[in-house]
């Protein structure tokens, strides 16, 4: 009888999960006098890259864009309240962000390149706001850092915002042949919120940016739909049962189909061509309270869009405080 081969099967090799550093514990980050408020920004993909020695992100190579929970707690002072501001959690939000990276990849890619040529910069990076775009994200005493390291890049790498590269639309009081080569191209960062910032500089040739607003910009993009005259509502009265027992003829269903395409959106759609779009806006996402001895501690998590949060803390104590944070970050999607 012949031997039976017998084969030694190897054994599954098991998915560990890797430990990450995500906790920023920061203070004092600097005195604040009595009944004064202080702004500070948070950029969450930053902190976790430079405290894991690790690239995170804002958003992912298809361009979706990351979220990122935060709990935040602050202590030593008497009494406070601090509210933390982000994004909206909007529709806009994400649609602004995916829209904006398959524009400045389409705009590599007619140049001959590729985002994967351009190493840790092929990832889109933007601000919260046009004051967040402004702060040196390496040295600014305004970014929230843990307290081991310095405000340099020695300490905390670098984080440049991404640059968009296009050709500025000329003004309609200019002539093509009068633009100078300066005026021919347009460089600009781009943030979530808010409107965008016109570039002082240009000599009234083309329309040029300094900084942009993506949900903004978004929007009016999408803007220009007229909503129906006829906003009536439909309400069927008949039950579940006779809905799925009626047989309705091609016409009458042309007809209810017509009325149905009359209906207006479910969303207000009225924005001047010159306004700011409240989906352009920061949120307000948590509210907190504090009095010694009990630290206020945010027990619901913000989730943050592209981990991007300002925190702004209010001293209600009648002398200067120096505040501590301590502010868990996850990494959500």
């Amino acid at each position: 009888m012949a031997k039976r081969k017998t084969t030694k099967r190897k054994a599954r090799r098991v998915s560990r999960a890797k430990p990450i550093q995500n906790l920023v514990s920061t203070g004092p980050i600097a005195s604040l006098a009595a009944s004064s408020a202080v702004s500070y920004y948070l950029n969450a993909a930053h902190l976790l890259s430079m405290m894991n020695r690790k690239a995170f992100h804002q958003v992912t190579r298809d361009g979706h864009l990351k979220n990122y929970g935060l709990e935040i707690q602050a202590y030593n002072m008497t009494k406070f309240s601090m509210k933390v501001q982000t994004a909206p959690l909007s529709y806009v939000t994400y649609n602004a962000t995916r829209a904006w990276h398959f524009a400045r990849r389409d705009l590599y890619k007619e140049a001959g390149f590729d985002l994967a040529d351009l190493g840790y910069g092929q990832r889109l990076r933007f601000a919260l706001d046009a004051t967040m775009s402004g702060l040196d994200q390496s040295t600014s005493t305004s970014m929230i850092k843990p307290s081991a390291l310095d405000h340099s890049i020695a300490d905390k790498g670098e984080w440049d915002w991404s640059d968009v590269i296009i050709t500025p639309p000329v003004k309609s009081d200019q002539g093509t042949s009068g633009i100078s080569a300066e005026e021919a191209t347009d460089t600009f960062q781009l943030h979530l919120c808010g409107d965008h910032t016109v570039d002082s500089s240009s000599n009234n040739e083309t329309l040029r940016y300094d900084l942009v607003g993506m949900n903004q910009s978004w929007l009016e993009n999408r803007r220009g739909w007229a909503a129906p005259s006829d906003e009536e509502t439909i309400q069927p009265e008949n039950p579940l049962a006779f809905a799925r027992a009626s047989d309705l003829a091609t016409l009458e269903m042309t007809t209810e189909v017509a009325d149905e395409q009359k209906q207006s959106p479910p969303y207000s759609n009225v924005d001047d061509d010159d306004a700011k779009s409240a989906f352009a806006t920061m949120y307000v996402q948590a509210n907190l309270e504090g009095q010694f001895p009990n630290p206020t501690t945010n027990d619901n998590m913000v989730v943050a869009p592209g981990g991007l949060a300002k925190i702004t803390i209010t001293n209600n104590h009648t002398s200067a405080e120096w505040p501590f944070f301590d502010i868990r970050i996850y990494e959500i999607d």
